[in-house]
């Protein structure tokens, strides 16, 4: 699985050529307002690129997914038919849990692209993957994530320590595991 294509996303696997991208998401402090410090280095944002992309052969239809403007949306300018930001599927730091998480560029937010994006990764998920949950974690203040987490489908379950912050815990699982 190299690509999955929404309505109006592209999501592709992470290149190393996208080092840049990277680098423009961590070094926004509105987009890491929520996550982190911001980070300006090219060089370390090439060496978790390195390191994410050499992860995709362990485990395949996992990661991050840089997502990508499709040609199909006419409310998009040819200008801004680029790389907008990154979904994920991955482990929950260090637990065995895969959480859905993303990053988009501001000038990005508040147009349904990451509802559009996050429910396509947890589709992938619990289809291609055959997940049986999919979390979601956020500081409990970033109420925007908070809202795109439930669109697509995961519930609030309530606080929870992870990445040394204790974050609101979204979970949701298939139907045959929510009966269990």
């Amino acid at each position: 699985m190299d690509q999955i294509k929404t309505e109006r996303l592209l999501l592709r696997k992470l290149k190393v050529s996208d080092a840049s991208l990277i680098q423009l998401l961590n070094s926004n402090k509105e987009v890491m307002q929520f996550i982190g410090p911001t980070e300006d280095s090219l060089e370390k944002a090439q060496a978790y690129v390195d390191l994410r992309v050499a992860q995709y052969e362990d485990r395949p239809g996992f990661g991050i997914f840089v997502a990508e403007l499709a040609d199909t949306d006419s409310e998009i300018s040819e200008q801004e038919k680029k790389s907008i930001g990154w979904f994920c599927l991955k482990n929950l730091d260090d637990s065995d849990l895969i959480e859905i998480g993303y990053r988009l560029l501001p000038e990005y937010w508040n147009r349904g692209f990451a509802t559009e994006g996050a429910q396509a990764l947890v589709d992938h998920g619990f289809g291609q993957l055959g997940l049986q949950e999919i979390v979601g974690v956020t500081l409990p203040t970033n109420l925007a994530s908070q809202a795109v987490l439930q669109k697509v489908g995961l519930s609030y379950v309530g606080l929870d320590r992870y990445y040394g912050h204790e974050l609101s815990f979204f979970r949701r699982r298939t139907k045959v595991n929510e009966e269990a």
